[in-house]
Parts: C-alpha cells; structure tokens; sequence
C-alpha cells in the first residue's frame, strides 16, 4: 500500500514567546522503517521543517509550519492509500485542522492518527468526525497489523493498539503490551527526512537546538519505558512500565550509520533513562571510544543522578559529552520522597555535579514546583528548590531550568489534583495552554497559581543573572568555547550571548 505520514504544524498560543527547535520526528521515522520492511510504500512529510519561517494565524493560535490545506493539497497529489497523522496532545487543533483540510478534498480516504496524543486521549482523537483510527501505544507493530486487514472491518477488533469506529461509534481495542524487542526494529527511516533542511535550518539559532557543536545533529532513541513512578510524569503512560534497552551493539551501528550517511556530528539520546544500566553504559561509551569518532553527545531528556559514577563520567566525557542534563527535579528531599516518590538522595545530585565539574563536563539541571501528590509542595518548600539551584550553580552546575508542574492527564498528579477539586480546567484540559504559556493550572490551600508563576519568574532571573556573573563563565574551558563559537558559527555565538545578557539585565 502507499502510506503518506504527517507530522503537522507546530501549534502555540498566540502570545507564545520561545523559540521554536527544529528536531527529525523520530517516531514516525520509526514507523515508516516498519511499514517500508513489510513492503509498503511510505513517504513523510514534516510540515514543520517544510514550512519553518512560515507561520498561520487562527483563533488565538499560531502555527508554525505549511498550512494545512497547502499540506492536504500536496498529500492528496500523491494518491495514498491511507494517511496517518502524529502529534502530541499540545498540537491538538493542529491535527484535526489538517485532518478537516483532507477531508474537505477527499471524503473517502482512511485517515489514522498516532503519537502521544492518542495514547493519552484516544477517545478524544476518535470522536473527531474527520479521523477514522487511532494507534495507541507504540506504533510500529500495530499500523504494520492493522494495514493486513483495513479492508476487511470485521477483522479490525483483532488489533491491540487499535481504535476505530463502528456504525459512528468509537470503539478502543485492548492496548498493546509496550514488549517490542527494541533491536528487532529497523532504524528510523532518515532516508524519507528531509536531512539537509534541518540541517540548514540549524544556522537559525532560534530555531536550532542550542548546544550542539554544528548542525549536522540528530536524536538517537536508546531505550523505552520507565520503571520509575514519579507523580507528575507520562513517560511509563507512553512506552510503559518496564525499561526496555537496546543493546549497545544495535546503537552503535545505528550511530555509524548516521555519520557514514549524513556525516552527522552531534548525537541526542533522547530516552529518558538511556543511563539506567550501568554495564550498557559503559559498554555504548567504550565502544565510542574505540570507533574514535569525532562526536559531541548530549542527554536534552535528563539522566538520573544516581545511574552515573566518576567512572562512567570520564568515559562518557572521553567519547563525547561535553555537557549532561540531569533531571533533580526538587530542591527539598522531603518532597522528593512524599511527593515526587523518584526514589533519589539529593546528597548524590552534588556529588555528581562535583565529579563532572572536576572532570569537565558542564551541566545543567531540572526541576518542577507547585506540584501535587499524596500531599501538596508548600511555598516553603519551592523556596528550598530556588536555594537548592542556587547551591549547585555555585559548585558547578551551569543553568538550572524550573518550570511549573504540568497536571497531565493519565498521571498521579493529574488524577489527585482532579479528586482535590485542584485543576482549574477539570473537564477540558488544554494541552496547548498547559505547554506554551506561562500558567499555572491548579490551585490549592497552599499556593495559588500566581504564586507559583512569580518563583518561577523569580529562578529564571537568578539562573540568568548566575549564568552571566558567576566565576566559571570565565574559565578557560568556557573562554575556549566562546572562541570556538566566534569561528566556527559567530553568528550564533553572538546571538546567544545577547539573549543571555538580555535575560540577566532584566
């Protein structure tokens, strides 16, 4: 069959501010592999990086990206037999915009949609009259199963993973078992991508991801699932319960494939937990190591403080990290235990921001406040995060982001603060709303939603204000950096460091 897949136009609200990163949508990548190992023919469009200077207006919204009539045009032109759309729950008038546009041009083709957001709203999803199917859970085994029988309804109910619609009625089959053996998958197929255009595009350092060394860069998906059980989190909601790694050896040839293809020169591990097995580390960075690629790695997702030694760092520094996100999460380790429940000592987060900064691997850190668990973080307590960030900027740790929690559907928090009578969008929740504009989305006794916006207000100016002053800016490694930046991208350089000092003389 010939299967068109969409990733649509990047939705924000009006008044949306940041900036836009342009990255390969590695999961449809992944599913076109699939489709094209079992003979079909597959093609992709990103809307985003086709149209990234492009931006529509509607409804309080904007849309970064070709329009979707001009996407819907171009789709249909291709005759497809079945077109699949992907997005996340933010993008949500995004995806049934463009799925409006083909219908209106073509009433009869299969439309089926994909990605995190119908596996966390698939009810949501099915009920738009313009789309037929809904993949829920990973979609590589089930969009291969399901294309066996599209043309035969009755088969339909035998596909977990699966939603569909019978005489108008939405109809969720059992879910899939997140067990797809990860080495088993061909890798995400890059081919279909339009390479060079990210890489273009990447000279824009607003629409670029911000440390990587060229803009040859890529992600890399390394692991699924998530054994952890934090309170704000979907990842165990999206990949599942149960960490499933690839092996070292199936990454690497993934790795070399990219730098033999496309010369890639910058990696993104974009799983959350890609350094949970300590042996599998150490194995992947011995690896690198001995290929002796010229490579900068780089972990955007977070890694757990307490999966990382002085070992592992020197080997993770050898092979390329220049720099390592950590995921902290809360400055109070009360409310990591009665709140968070991420099972992780602070005490080890500074040990280990001690041993990358002896070794020379810059680091940034995370954190949520005004969350909500089994109890709710008080003032007092988003005040020790703030002192907390404070503390490792001086020991090392070169930005601290705090954001507020986010009451995403599916989760622990999301369904306490809906029993507490928390949210304040109880019944319609607003994805777009939740990500790209500064609110906070519940309230309790101990804080209200302002409250919690003016400390994170309040960390984003002292981060700026650490990041510009603070003594290891002038260090020789960050001054050979800086000098780097002003050959290699000036223009880059120069824009990043105004942003900076824009931010800290605010």
């Amino acid at each position: 069959m010939k299967v068109f897949l969409i990733n649509p136009p990047f939705e924000t609200e009006e008044d949306y501010s940041g900036k836009l990163e342009l990255y390969q949508p590695l999961g449809i990548a992944y599913v076109a592999a699939s489709l094209e190992k079992s003979g079909h023919n597959v093609k992709i469009i990103d809307s985003v990086i086709e149209g990234f200077k492009q931006i529509e207006h509607s409804n309080g919204k904007k849309f970064f990206g070709l329009p979707a009539k001009e996407i819907a045009s171009a789709v249909l032109k291709e005759k497809p037999d079945i077109i699949g759309i992907t997005g996340m729950s933010p993008w949500k008038n995004s995806i049934f915009n463009l799925a409006r546009s083909i219908r209106e041009k073509n009433s009869e083709i299969p439309i089926i949609c994909g990605g995190s957001i119908t596996t966390l709203e698939p009810s949501v999803v099915l009920s738009n009259p313009d789309i037929d199917f809904v993949i829920i859970g990973e979609g590589e085994i089930t969009f291969v199963e399901f294309l066996k029988v599209l043309k035969r309804p009755d088969e339909w109910h035998s596909i977990p993973g699966l939603g569909f619609k019978s005489k108008g009625k939405p109809i969720l089959n059992k879910p899939s078992c997140f067990n797809v053996d990860l080495d088993s998958l061909p890798f995400p197929a890059r081919h279909l991508l339009p390479m060079k255009k990210y890489f273009k595009a990447a000279s824009y350092y607003e629409y670029s991801r911000g440390k990587a060394s060229s803009p040859r860069a890529t992600g890399i998906i390394t692991s699924r699932g998530c054994p952890f059980n934090c309170v704000f989190c979907s990842a165990k909601l999206l990949a599942g319960k149960f960490w499933r790694p690839r092996n070292a050896e199936n990454v690497i040839a993934e790795m070399e494939e990219c730098i033999s293809k496309y010369n890639i020169t910058d990696f993104y591990f974009e799983d959350e937990n890609m350094s949970l097995n300590k042996e599998r580390t150490n194995k992947l960075m011995d690896t690198i190591i001995e290929k002796k690629w010229k490579v900068v790695l780089h972990s955007p997702q977070g890694l757990r403080a307490d999966s990382l030694d002085k070992g592992i760092l020197r080997k993770m520094k050898k092979a390329g990290f220049r720099d390592i996100t950590i995921g902290v999460e809360t400055g109070s380790q009360k409310v990591m235990d009665e709140v968070v429940d991420k099972r992780l000592r602070l005490e080890r987060v500074e040990e280990v921001v001690k041993d990358c900064k002896e070794i020379g691997i810059e680091v940034s850190c995370f954190f949520v406040i005004g969350m909500v668990g089994p109890r709710v973080e008080t003032k007092e307590e988003i005040k020790q995060t703030l002192d907390f960030a404070k503390k490792l900027r001086k020991i090392g740790v070169s930005h601290c982001t705090i954001r507020n929690a986010l009451p995403i559907p599916g989760t622990r928090m999301h369904q306490i603060a809906k029993e507490k009578e928390y949210l304040l969008m109880p019944d319609d929740i607003d994805f777009n709303k939740i990500y790209t504009v500064q609110k906070h989305f519940m309230r309790t006794p101990e804080w209200e939603p302002e409250e919690v916006m003016d400390f994170v207000k309040q960390a984003e100016v002292e981060d700026a204000r650490d990041l510009l002053f603070s003594r290891h800016l002038f260090k020789m490694m960050y001054f050979k950096k800086f000098l780097n930046g002003l050959v290699t991208s000036p223009g880059i350089t120069v824009k990043i460091a105004l942003v900076r000092v824009k931010k800290a003389i605010k």
